[in-house]
């Protein structure tokens, strides 16, 4: 099986194979991305979406890895902007959140800081000139070794978040992804323990961090004027979503996210009532 688009596209080819498996067949896959974000072709996790029930369901298994992976910049280089800028901010918000969640080991950090520093170089750079091929090539690296470290260490709530937001009004994963990330950068570094891993990337990155606090807010206003120039979002409420209806829907959501599997692997432990403060301060 061939799978190639963005990814939707694979994570709905790797789900085929799962329950092909199941039925006590196995079908080889082949994975070529067409975006730079996800980190697919590479992992064994898949979201689907449940449109009965309006909500996002992560599914991690081994058999869900495809065999084969191919980056090759000529599939990005159509990419309308709007894709660049989510899937770009996707990889980043991928390996921010394995740099820094509770797995996170000596390897995983290797690949994630890797990862992030190719982002910050590049990203822009693709989104601004489409025609840029070592940007995209550089891109596509990122958002796969981002994939890698996300694979062995987890996630965190960004996702847990993102998944309730995106499943119940139909956003784009990495745009959601990304609009919130500051604020979990924010949430996170709410004391020095967990904010040391955050200012660890300022520091690698160059930005001001003469103490944990200052790294870690740092680290959240690099991202707010990536997103600012990427058109990005900077709350929920940008993303014309209603609030009384998005108010509505915090207490399933909450339950959601909390749920989820990427929940588990936050730095910080969370309980419901974190979750539905987030909710709300993430909307704007």
């Amino acid at each position: 099986m061939v799978a190639i688009g963005g990814g939707s596209s694979l994570d709905t080819a790797k789900s085929i194979k799962y329950f092909v498996k199941k039925s006590g067949l196995s079908i080889p896959l082949i994975a070529l991305p067409t975006t730079s974000g996800t980190g697919s072709e590479v992992s064994s996790y898949a979201v689907l979406t449940d449109k009965k029930n309006n909500v996002k369901i992560s599914l991690k298994d081994n058999e869900m890895i495809p065999e084969y992976a191919i980056l090759d910049p000529e599939l990005t280089k159509t990419l309308p902007k709007s894709v660049v800028a989510d899937s770009g901010i996707d990889a980043l918000t991928h390996a921010i959140e394995s740099y820094t969640c509770k797995e996170a080991n000596f390897y995983t950090q290797i690949y994630a800081l890797s990862a992030i520093r190719l982002i910050f170089k590049n990203l822009l750079r693709m989104y601004r000139d489409i025609k840029d091929e070592e940007a995209r090539i550089e891109m596509a690296k990122a958002s796969c070794i981002a994939g890698f470290s996300f694979e062995k260490s987890g996630l965190g709530i960004n996702h847990s978040i993102a998944h309730a937001i995106g499943g119940k009004f139909h956003i784009a994963h990495g745009k959601i992804n990304g609009t919130i990330l500051p604020y979990i950068i924010r949430f996170n570094s709410e004391n020095k323990t967990t904010a040391q891993r955050y200012y660890e990337i300022s520091k690698d990155l160059g930005f001001p961090a003469n103490n944990t606090e200052e790294g870690a807010e740092s680290l959240a206003v690099a991202v707010e004027v990536l997103n600012k120039n990427l058109g990005l979002p900077s709350c929920v409420k940008d993303l014309a979503i209603d609030k009384e209806k998005y108010f509505n829907e915090i207490d399933i959501m909450s339950k959601s996210a909390l749920e989820d599997i990427c929940t588990s692997g936050n730095i910080r432990e969370v309980n419901l009532e974190d979750l539905k403060k987030l909710f709300k301060k993430v909307y704007g």
